[in-house]
This record gives structure tokens, C-alpha cells and sequence, in this order.
């Protein structure tokens, strides 16, 4: 049975190329990488023996969790529009109103007494 140290020094690169052919980037294909190879730990009695089996093996692996990691992230950011963003921060259309809103009644009724002459 291959060791894990192995099976990453002889397989991450071609791992690092998929992952980055299955579309990810930046800090994911790092914890992607890694995730591989902690699954590749928990399961080292399941890697086949041979190289060529053990890098489709571990190969296989990458694209599930490829996989599973783009239909979580479409699940998290499929309703995120760019432009709410500024929708959210932009200056309310009648900011006292917005400000009634948001203090406590004490802090209105304390505001209306500043504004009376």
C-alpha cells in the first residue's frame, strides 16, 4: 500500500491541473488539493495499489469534491446580485424617515426636542 506522502509527491501536481480544469481558484484549489489527500489518509486501505489505479483514485476524488464544492457555492451566492450591494449602503430615499425607524422612540422623542426653537 502506497503511503500518502507518496501517492502526493508522485500525484498533486496532475490533482492541482484537474481542479484547476474543473474550475477552481485561488484559496480553494489549496484546501481542495488538501482535502484530497486528507481523504486519501482516512482511506488508504481503499487506494489501489498500482500508480495508475491510485491516480484515477485519487483523481476521482478531486472531481467530487470539485463538484460538491461548486454546488455549494451556487447555493450560497446564486441570488447575490453585484448591484445589491449598493442597493444596501446607498442613502435612503427620505432619511428621517429612516432614522425614526431605526431609534429607539426615546432617542426620537429626545431628537424632536433639539429640533424645537
Amino acid at each position: 500500500m502506497p503511503s500518502v506522502e507518496t501517492l502526493y509527491k508522485a500525484h498533486a501536481d496532475a490533482i492541482l491541473a484537474r481542479l484547476r480544469r474543473l474550475g477552481i481558484e485561488g484559496p480553494a484549489l489549496e484546501d481542495l488539493l488538501q482535502d484530497v489527500f486528507v481523504i486519501a489518509l482516512q482511506r488508504q486501505a481503499k487506494i489501489p495499489q498500482d500508480n495508475d489505479s491510485a491516480r484515477r483514485w485519487l483523481l476521482d476524488a478531486a472531481r467530487k469534491l470539485a463538484a460538491n464544492f461548486h454546488r455549494v457555492y451556487r447555493h450560497k451566492y446564486e441570488g447575490f446580485r453585484p448591484d445589491a450591494i449598493e442597493a444596501a449602503v446607498a442613502e435612503p430615499e427620505d432619511p428621517e424617515g429612516a432614522h425614526r425607524a431605526l431609534l429607539p422612540r426615546s432617542d426620537r422623542a429626545a431628537r424632536a426636542r433639539l429640533r424645537r426653537p
